[in-house]
Order: C-alpha cells, then sequence, then structure tokens
C-alpha cells in the first residue's frame, strides 16, 4: 500500500554536550546540515508526495534539505512526530550529571526504559508515531511519504512493529539522519529496511 521513509534529523549543534530535547537554540550543526545533505540525495530519485517534521527546529531543518529535492513538495508540521516527552525530564543537563540528579530515574531509563514512564511511556510514543507514518502513508496515496522524527520516537516504533521489547531501546541503531523505511499492509506497519548515511573520510575529519 503505502511506503512511509522515517528519517531522525541530522546532528545537532550542542557545544555542551546537554540534553536538549524541547529546548531552543540547538539547530543543526554543519555535520548535521551535511548528514541531511547525503540523507536528501539517497531519497532523491523516490517518488515522494508528502514530507512531515517534528515541529523541532533540528527536524524541519532537515525536512527542508530533504524537500529540496523534490520540487512542489511542503513541508507540514506534524506534532505526532515531535520529541519524547520523557526527555523534558533531563532536558537542559549534561548527560554525565543524570546519574546524580536522577539515580533511580536515572537507573530505570538505563536498565529497563520500557518501564520508565515520565511524560509519556514508550508504548504511548510509538503509538503516536504509528497514527503520523499511517496517515502520512494513506495521504500519500500511491507515492511515498518522508516523516522526519527523533531517535527514542524512531526506535520505539520500530520496537512496536517488529514486536520487540522496549527493552531494547538504547540497543537499536538509529544514526542521525538515517533511513527506516516502514510499509502499510493489510496486516499493519511492517519495516523494510533501514540505512545510515556515511560521510567521507575527509568530510568526517572536517567536521
Amino acid at each position: 500500500m503505502g511506503m512511509v521513509y522515517l528519517v531522525r534529523h541530522g546532528n545537532a549543534r550542542n557545544p555542551r554536550k546537554v540534553a536538549y530535547g524541547f529546548l531552543r537554540g540547538f539547530p543543526l550543526s554543519e555535520r548535521g546540515r551535511r548528514e541531511a545533505e547525503v540523507a536528501a540525495e539517497f531519497l532523491a530519485d523516490r517518488p515522494v508526495s508528502r514530507l512531515y517534521a517534528s515541529p523541532l527546529q533540528r527536524a524541519r531543518q532537515t525536512a527542508a534539505i530533504i524537500a529540496a529535492r523534490h520540487p512542489g513538495v511542503a513541508v507540514r508540521r506534524s506534532p505526532l512526530l515531535r520529541e519524547s516527552e520523557q526527555s523534558r525530564l533531563w532536558q537542559g543537563h549534561r548527560w554525565e550529571e543524570m546519574p546524580a540528579l536522577y539515580p533511580e530515574r536515572w537507573r530505570l531509563y538505563q536498565e529497563r526504559p520500557g518501564e520508565f514512564n515520565e511524560g509519556e511511556s514508550l508504548a504511548q510514543i510509538a503509538a503516536r508515531l504509528a497514527r503520523a507514518v499511517v496517515r502520512a502513508a494513506r495521504d500519500s496515496g500511491d507515492r511515498a511519504a518522508v516523516c522526519v522524527s527523533h531517535r527514542d520516537p524512531i526506535v520505539a516504533l520500530r520496537l512496536w512493529a517488529s514486536g520487540g521489547t522496549f527493552d531494547l531501546l538504547h540497543e537499536l541503531d538509529c544514526a542521525t539522519a538515517s533511513v527506516t523505511a516502514f510499509e502499510l499492509t493489510g496486516e499493519g506497519l511492517c519495516e523494510r529496511w533501514y540505512w545510515r548515511p556515511r560521510l567521507d573520510e575527509r568530510t568526517a575529519r572536517e567536521l
């Protein structure tokens, strides 16, 4: 039926190495822009008729770079694609501070994330992302759609679609500007493949 390319936003500019979640002021870094360009090139020849993005800046910028390769396809914002609400707890703090600031909750998030329910559970995150992807697949008709979102929501959906445990949240690869292809079939959403961008060695060193 419908194919949806679920893209994680490119690398964000984050010199202090903090958890940024929903905070303002974290646009794509130069590396992130290059990653998005590589993803855009990868998707350039695919027939895309719809392009949706999380309202957060880094996702919108990634979507705009992809949209430039698909003339006439506008970027539409979808709150369903937003970052995990769980990230509001950590945002603004450096990652190495978390064990001391939130010892019990951080341990639970690291060891048994399927049981972590701060803001919303992973099951709830997967359910809203599934709604966004199904809607995009149906709206795109006989062509494809692109949805730009964030790591934990994308991984939650992948685990849900495969029947895996949410406790594998930190084990599944989901690189910045990576693409996960989902197809909407008569049996529901099925993951078809996963792709991650690779920068050439010179570019990677410069960035």
